[in-house]
């Protein structure tokens, strides 16, 4: 199967990373990525299909500034934070009639504190 020559792949791009102008490393991961895609049993045809699907996801992607030597990985949507609703007073004496405890206007300030160190990340 393909495993092989791609973790071999891995190895080759870590020494083209070290001496990017020695084109033998360029040679020696074109060749391996060639033979994982042949033990794999993808053609060229669908090789080059993939690659003009991807390059159209590509370009609707959002991308940092590029730095040199490091990777430019492309910017994710962050999920929207699931938090509970701000509690209201009511919110907080229905709660405090269930528990036994005594004071809603406290336990309404809890609460609301934890919601907002959740939308801020636990940033305060």
């Amino acid at each position: 199967g393909p495993v092989g020559p791609l973790k071999h792949l891995s190895k080759e791009a870590l020494e083209a990373a070290a001496e990017p102008d020695d084109l033998s490393e360029w040679a020696d991961m074109q060749f391996l990525l060639w033979d994982a895609q042949r033990r794999a049993g993808v053609t060229d045809e669908q090789i080059t299909m993939a690659m003009v699907e991807k390059l159209a996801v590509n370009k609707k992607r959002k991308w940092p500034e590029p730095k040199d030597g490091e990777p430019r990985l492309h910017i994710k949507e962050q999920p929207v934070p699931v938090v509970p609703d701000e509690w209201t007073i009511q919110d907080a004496v229905k709660f405090c009639r269930e528990t036994g405890r005594e004071d809603a206007g406290s336990a309404m300030e809890a609460w609301n504190a934890c919601r907002t160190a959740m939308l801020n990340g636990g940033k305060s």
